[in-house]
């Protein structure tokens, strides 16, 4: 199964060659989506969803449809990979950097020349998909993704 956009932005669905293509989700902005090493899963980006604006990060099992919400953070995230053993997930966040330099007290116009997220200070977070347990991996000034 190959993953794709349709034509209508915010949806990510799934074509094959032998069968239509399968909307997989349909609420929100789904972007960056990536499988499990089985296949059988796929964890992405959602946001602008009933239930919060910002960007979180979803699973799906592709076998049942069922959906997990994995993330309840104020930051921008980025990136999610899963572990090949499943049950950690690897992303990048803005989530304490936001609360250590918050974006109201840097001096206005001293943002870098690197577009969008690279602008932003991201940390690498490790993400234990059974306790929700978040450890950050990295801290220092400026974007690590």
């Amino acid at each position: 199964m190959i993953l794709g956009c349709s034509s209508q932005p915010k949806v990510l669905v799934a074509p094959t060659t032998a069968q239509p293509e399968v909307i997989l989700v349909s609420e929100g902005e789904s972007s960056q989506p990536s499988y499990s090493a089985y296949g059988n899963k796929l964890i992405f980006i959602s946001r602008h969803r009933p239930g919060h604006q910002q960007a979180q990060v979803y699973e799906r099992d592709l076998s049942s449809g069922r959906e997990r919400r994995l993330t309840f953070q104020n930051g921008h995230l980025s990136w999610p990979r899963l572990h090949p053993q499943d049950r950690l997930m690897l992303y990048s966040s803005t989530t304490d950097e936001l609360k250590e330099s918050p974006p109201m007290l840097q001096e206005p116009g001293k943002g870098g020349k690197f577009p969008f997220p690279y602008s932003e200070p991201n940390e690498l977070y490790l993400h234990n998909l059974d306790t929700l347990e978040m450890t950050r991996l990295t801290r220092r000034p400026g974007f690590d993704g």
